[in-house]
């Protein structure tokens, strides 16, 4: 995914995160026509129904994120398909046995979070053909597994950056605590203050965290970071373009 796509998806995030908010959808109910479903460079094509023990590892993933902000307990982020596009009303329906819908994958399938409880209410819920958790694998792009790193990305002590880009629902201070062990990560130009839900950062770690990273609960996507903007200026650009000769006689424009 190159830096244009990667924008891309940036703003899809945020146009489909719109729709979630306020639960519109496409009129009707249109049966579902393909259980795939697209994440980064993975498609999954699940079965139907609720994976077993799916509370255990919702649970286990919910005190991993919940140690980022020392809290008791928490909710791990969840992809729930349901077999048809979610309204309004099916929404409010999920949301209350403790699933919240966080973003859009596609008509039939959303990014939510949830507790371990709430998780496994799912399997009684109508409407719902499948759920689970986020899976790690389809958060590494596939670059990053066939290419070196590129000369800007790479940092002091071997480490390297990477752009990473977080749930909608993710918090400054989650974020923050990445910097902390076991990760140590950097997050270059990060301002904490600056608001309360993050989506995209520069984070610096080893290559060899990149698995670690990619099975933190916060995350969405990794890809590496895009090549710096070369501004332009007078004395890289000028000569280039010859601009001189018409500043010169007989021109003497300028």
């Amino acid at each position: 995914m190159d830096r244009c796509l990667f924008l891309a998806l940036c703003v899809a995030v945020i146009v489909v995160g719109a729709q979630a908010q306020t639960g519109v959808q496409s009129s009707g109910s249109v049966p579902l026509a393909s259980n795939e479903i697209l994440l980064g460079s993975e498609k999954l094509a699940p079965p139907a129904g609720v994976p077993p023990r799916l509370g255990e590892r919702v649970r286990t993933a919910a005190q991993a994120r919940a140690s980022l902000t020392g809290a008791a307990g928490g909710k791990a982020h969840i992809i729930v398909q349901f077999s048809a596009p979610l309204t309004a009303e099916g929404r409010e329906v999920i949301e209350q046995i403790g699933v919240k819908i966080v973003e859009r994958l596609n008509p039939y399938a959303w990014v939510a979070s949830a507790e371990d409880v709430s998780a496994e209410r799912l399997r009684q819920a109508d409407g719902v053909r499948w759920a689970d958790l986020y899976p790690p694998q389809a958060k590494l792009s596939p670059r990053i597994r066939r290419e070196e790193p590129y000369v800007w990305q790479v940092r002091d002590a071997g480490r390297v950056a990477y752009s990473v880009l977080f749930h909608d629902d993710v918090t400054a201070q989650e974020v923050t605590r990445l910097g902390e062990p076991p990760l140590r990560a950097g997050l270059e130009e990060f301002d904490p203050q600056a608001f309360p839900t993050v989506r995209v950062v520069t984070v610096i770690i080893n290559p060899g965290d990149l698995d670690a990273l990619a099975a933190t609960d916060i995350v969405r996507w990794i890809e590496p970071e895009p090549a710096p903007d070369v501004p332009d200026n007078q004395a890289s650009v000028q000569p280039l373009s010859n601009v001189d000769d018409v500043q010169d006689t007989p021109y003497n424009l300028s």
